[in-house]
């Protein structure tokens, strides 16, 4: 991990940074983008469960959260106690991780996006040869803080650690565990379990009653802190990963370009969709203290 120097720091403050947007770039976001009322009734629809036997949230059953690291959820302080030993190595509370885990939440209650991540899924297990409906799928997303103006970033003096500046989530890595060498705890196959049941037999998931499910951990690239969520593949991201129509990108620079569909393409759409969002419609930008912000952006892809 390296700091920039003071004359590397003048060096880019005397350069002239031009950001160059595509014509009707604003409005084509405005037309695709998710509303966020849409995203803020999606996430109370989400499933959580405890952390430690998995039993969720219902009428009868309440969740709190760790003191320690205010991320994960118990339903009582007997499997708190039970989940301590596997729990103590990763609670603390780091409001980067406190971020990340936010936003990853929000990422899954936002449709479009939603569909880009199952179309890489598809293409990550290779499900167009072995649908695998009744298997469990695990994969793995790691995600990055990043500044959302960066040509503001790279200029500021960076002086005060205590300022605020705006960060933005981006997906760097989609990693499906084909040969499913990953360990699976057992509250989150029972999860999958209950999730898969859902898909069978509720009316809103009869297209898709056969949709394979899989186990998503979110996690930022250097932390063991994750969050967990229980994806149905839908018929309609088969079709389109069938189909493989190239996706267009649009660049400022050089105007729209057709690349693959792969899941490196999706990723690029979802970060580039995540980045148009000026207005934070998406729940997708926040704040974060200068310092932490260059605590994320000061490790290098050798650290992680």
């Amino acid at each position: 991990m390296t700091e920039p120097s003071t004359e590397g720091d003048n060096i880019l403050k005397s350069i002239q940074l031009i950001h160059v947007v595509p014509e009707g770039h604003d409005e084509i976001f405005e037309q695709l983008a998710s509303k966020t009322k849409d995203i803020k009734n999606a996430k109370k629809d989400m499933s959580t469960t405890c952390w430690e036997c998995a039993k969720p949230k219902s009428e009868t059953v309440s969740l709190k959260l760790c003191s320690g690291c205010k991320l994960v959820l118990y339903c009582s302080s007997e499997c708190q106690r039970k989940n301590w030993s596997s729990h103590k190595a990763t609670c603390a509370i780091d409001p980067l991780d406190t971020k990340s885990q936010k936003f990853a939440k929000n990422l899954m209650a936002n449709d479009l996006l939603k569909q880009f991540l199952e179309v890489a899924l598809v293409l990550q297990f290779d499900l167009l040869s072995s649908p695998a409906s009744d298997k469990v799928l695990f994969a793995r997303i790691e995600t990055r803080l990043m500044p959302s103006d960066v040509l503001r970033y790279i200029t500021c003096d960076k002086k005060d650690p205590e300022e605020k500046v705006q960060a933005l989530l981006q997906v760097r890595r989609i990693t499906a565990d084909k040969e499913q060498t990953h360990p699976i705890r057992s509250q989150h196959v029972e999860e999958w379990q209950r999730t898969r049941e859902d898909v069978r037999t509720k009316k809103a998931w009869q297209d898709d009653a056969d949709a394979p499910v899989v186990i998503l951990e979110f996690s930022r690239c250097f932390s063991n802190n994750s969050a967990f969520f229980y994806l149905p593949i839908r018929k309609t991201s088969f079709q389109t990963a069938r189909e493989a129509k190239p996706l267009t990108l649009v660049s400022g620079i050089w105007g729209e370009t057709k690349v693959p569909l792969s899941t490196e393409c999706c990723i690029d759409v979802i970060n580039t969709h995540i980045g148009s969002d000026k207005r934070n419609m998406l729940l997708l930008r926040g704040s974060l203290r200068m310092a932490d912000l260059q605590r994320e952006c000061n490790v290098e892809d050798d650290d992680i």
